[in-house]
């Protein structure tokens, strides 16, 4: 039980570390850079996204296909709209 617990808690803190930059970067690359430069980060961010909805498939999490697929589409669509 205890590996198992430990397990949660360090993938956790795995997706945090990833996901918080990244996340951050992403709300802030349309504010501060239009253009490539901008779009090249949301495309990253929406890289992301796409692994992490392949996840949720391998591990039949609906909530993270949905949830990811979502936010492949914001990433993108606010790629498109800042170049």
């Amino acid at each position: 039980m205890l590996f198992d617990l430990f397990g949660v808690i360090a993938c956790g803190w795995m997706y945090a570390t990833r996901g918080v930059p990244l996340g951050v970067a992403a709300l802030m690359a349309p504010l501060a850079w239009s253009g490539p430069a901008g779009s090249l980060i949301l495309c990253a961010a929406a890289a992301a996204q796409v692994g992490d909805a392949v996840i949720g498939v391998a591990t039949r999490k609906w909530t993270m296909i949905v949830g990811a697929s979502l936010l492949t589409a914001v990433h993108v669509a606010t790629a498109v709209a800042t170049t």
